[in-house]
């Protein structure tokens, strides 16, 4: 088990490693031009934000 002050250290860590991600992947979906490309960066992108909803309530 974690510290408390590793808990905020490691949801730190992952709040924003999934926010980046998830803003990369958004914006690399809408620069792609082939839909099928799109739509994986798209999924990618709906994946981390879920990522980031969970780590959110881990915290």
């Amino acid at each position: 088990m974690l510290t408390t002050n590793g808990k905020v250290i490691l949801g730190t860590i992952s709040i924003f490693t999934a926010l980046y991600l998830s803003l990369y992947f958004m914006i690399k979906s809408l620069d792609e031009k082939e839909p099928r490309k799109s739509f994986k960066y798209l999924i990618l992108s709906t994946c981390n934000m879920l990522a980031l909803i969970f780590s959110t309530n881990v915290i």
